[in-house]
């Protein structure tokens, strides 16, 4: 059977969308492609041949173009890594695969069909029990776990020759099972999980002289130090201590000789499992076990003495090769050409772009917070941004906010709500005690509607330098899923990392470009203009405080920049727009009137930016002010400054004398010329 009739035979013809990644150099590099294909799949598979790629498959079919457990759909798929389980065993225990491969000399993989489609959560549990049935891989039984496809080749290992083993299939023709009929066999086993089992550290404090029937291959001993983590309960963890406890466990646990997949059965539902609440926890823990492995492997070599090198006789018949460090996961041109890549698209309409990293940045005052406050709220209620933009993304957002002070965010978000008609006025917002285990020690419930997803946390003292600060927010973010998170302002969040240093800044710019693409949010950073030197001009990016990277780095930003305003309870702004994926943006100017703390009123107006009114505004205003002057008020270069006043009809402007200290003066047209002189 050809490998595509076999992915067909698996995926159905269903429109979804299905994952052919592949591994090469040790790196993944994926490919969601949607289904049914049109030829596109059976290009990833030739393309993955001819490159020596290790091709996989989900069995899993997706709602949305990401391997991601919320978007399974269902399936009548059951599947396993069966390792070094002969399928000749699972023969005589009645649990025959529908298909069955050999993955590589001595190790299979297997698929069961079921005669019904199963919802992905009792899917995962039944998968799970057939798992621990049958002695398999541990880690193979989730929701977007991957399987070599029949057919292409395994180059991690090679034969005498040379040559990679073939992934056979060995058949496709096995029965299927009804769900209700294997969970009964499973249980008749005594093999079968329940949902309401003890979890693994429960079963941890009994005699480890009795293991349990589904511990497999089990034999070591487990540590007194290490039995007393496990046993730990949650209550008793101490806040900052989980990442080096969990490290501290898996070493104790790999140094007594369980191999990684006992001791991921072990931790995985320990209180110091600090992946616990993550929805991608299994995946990450299993990494984290793998690089614990790698540390004790290589303190033991370092402890252990020489030894002789094994005699050919003794030689496995293939050998492992061992990724080479410098390896990249290129692809080429017809492997990305054949992505079904997302378009540029706006977040809100010509204000954000979808998952893009950025700043919203200005001088003190310049109103950064309340723009950002008010794009919050708009994406997680999907009212329009002020009234005029339209929300494309709405979702959840998370704010981080260590400037203002929280009644202050407090009044704004009143305000803003109420203007977009998501409060009435009586309607109070509380501050209650925050549960045990959040981030912070308050929660600020707004009275909105329940379909209304936005969290904050106010003058928490969180700071990406703390390694647990990190996690904690990765963790919330992956709860949530939010389709923005806003860190408000940078400046208080970086530890002692100093803004002008490149070296100190980037690594966190480049968790925060991390956290964008492995969770498919917008970042929103609220960050400082830089001092202006007397007679220097620049604008938008080019002000950014410290280093020039982060003008680099910013796929979107607003610039905000305070206008002169003679009336009471008024904000006048002008806001610049920069985007990567988008063509230019004019300038906006965005009025807004603001009522009193206590009040709702909340009242913008936008239209675009005209230059030209706001240089004849700045001229009447201060007759004779020089070109420097006026280029600096503005923001913009000297040639533009005078283009503006020229062109407007209504200001005169006159050449200073040659040399130092001198420049152009403006005028209002009428003007005699004799102030500022």
């Amino acid at each position: 059977m050809k490998a595509v009739d076999f992915l067909e035979e698996v995926w159905g013809d269903e429109e979804a969308f299905v994952d052919l990644p592949a591994k090469t150099n040790g790196q993944w590099v994926g490919a969601i492609i949607r289904w049914p294909a049109n030829g596109a799949v059976a290009r990833r598979i030739r393309s993955s041949v001819r490159d020596g790629e290790d091709l996989y498959f989900s069995p899993a079919t997706f709602n949305r173009a990401r391997r991601d457990a919320e978007e399974v759909r269902p399936t009548h798929w059951l599947w396993a890594d069966l390792d070094q389980v002969e399928p000749d065993t699972l023969e005589r225990l009645g649990l025959r695969p529908t298909s069955c491969w050999q993955s590589s000399p001595g190790r299979y993989q297997a698929l069961w069909r079921l005669t019904r489609k199963l919802s992905p959560q009792v899917q995962e549990q039944l998968n799970r029990s057939l798992t621990y049935a049958i002695g398999a891989d541990l880690g193979g039984w989730d929701l977007t776990q991957v399987l070599r496809v029949p057919g292409t080749y395994n180059h991690k290992y090679t034969l005498p020759v040379g040559r990679p083993p073939k992934v056979r299939l060995l058949w496709h023709n096995g029965p299927e099972y009804d769900p209700k009929v294997l969970y009964k066999q499973l249980k008749k086993l005594g093999r079968a999980v329940q949902p309401s089992s003890g979890s693994l550290s429960e079963r941890a404090n009994r005699d480890p002289k009795h293991p349990r029937k589904d511990a497999g291959r089990r034999s070591s001993k487990i540590p007194p130090r290490a039995k007393r983590l496990l046993r730990t309960r949650p209550d008793q963890v101490v806040q900052g201590e989980r990442s080096a406890r969990l490290w501290e466990l898996e070493c104790l646990l790999l140094e007594a000789g369980h191999d990684e997949e006992q001791v991921y059965d072990y931790v995985v539902d320990c209180a110091w499992n600090k992946w616990s609440s993550v929805r991608s926890g299994s995946r990450r823990l299993k990494a984290e076990i793998k690089k614990a492995a790698a540390h004790v492997d290589g303190r033991r070599t370092r402890e252990a003495p020489p030894e002789a090198a094994d005699s050919p006789s003794q030689q496995e018949p293939f050998t492992v090769l061992e990724p080479k460090p410098s390896g990249l996961p290129f692809e080429n041109y017809a492997n990305f050409m054949a992505k079904e890549l997302p378009t540029p698209s706006w977040l809100i309409q010509d204000i954000w772009t979808t998952h893009s990293q950025g700043f919203v940045a200005g001088e003190p005052k310049a109103s950064k917070s309340t723009i950002t406050l008010a794009a919050a709220l708009s994406i997680a209620s999907g009212k329009p941004f002020l009234g005029e933009f339209k929300v494309f993304g709405q979702g959840p957002v998370l704010i981080v906010q260590e400037e203002n002070d929280p009644s202050d965010v407090q009044d704004k978000l009143r305000k803003i709500a109420h203007h977009l008609g998501l409060i009435r006025k009586g309607r109070e917002i509380t501050v209650g005690r925050a549960p045990r285990g959040s981030l912070g020690h308050k929660v600020v419930h707004l009275d909105l509607p329940d379909d209304v997803p936005l969290a904050i946390l106010n003058n928490w003292g969180f700071d990406m330098a703390d390694p647990e600060h990190r996690e904690a927010l990765e963790a919330e973010i992956d709860k949530m899923r939010p389709a923005l998170v806003v860190l408000d302002p940078l400046y208080l969040m970086v530890g002692t990392a100093s803004m002008r240093n490149e070296q100190e800044i980037t690594p966190y710019l480049k968790w925060l470009t991390a956290l964008r693409f492995e969770y498919n949010c917008a970042i929103q950073v609220v960050h400082h203009y830089k001092k202006l030197q007397q007679g220097g001009v620049s604008s938008g990016g080019q002000r950014l405080m410290g280093s020039a990277t982060f003008h680099g780095w910013l796929a979107a930003a607003l610039y905000s920049e305070a206008l002169e305003e003679n009336r009471a309870s008024y904000l006048r702004l002008r806001v610049s727009r920069e985007f990567r994926a988008m063509p230019p943006q004019q300038p906006l100017e965005i009025s807004i009137k603001m009522g009193k703390p206590g009040s709702l009123v909340f009242e913008p107006t936008v239209r675009g930016y005209d230059l030209s009114e706001e240089v004849v505004s700045i001229v009447e205003q201060d007759p004779g002010i020089t070109a420097s002057r006026l280029c600096e008020l503005l923001g913009v270069d000297k040639r533009t400054a005078l283009a503006r006043a020229r062109g407007s009809g209504k200001l005169r402007v006159e050449r200073g004398k040659r040399g130092r200290g001198y420049s152009h003066r403006v005028f209002p047209a009428g003007h005699d010329g004799e102030e500022n002189e």
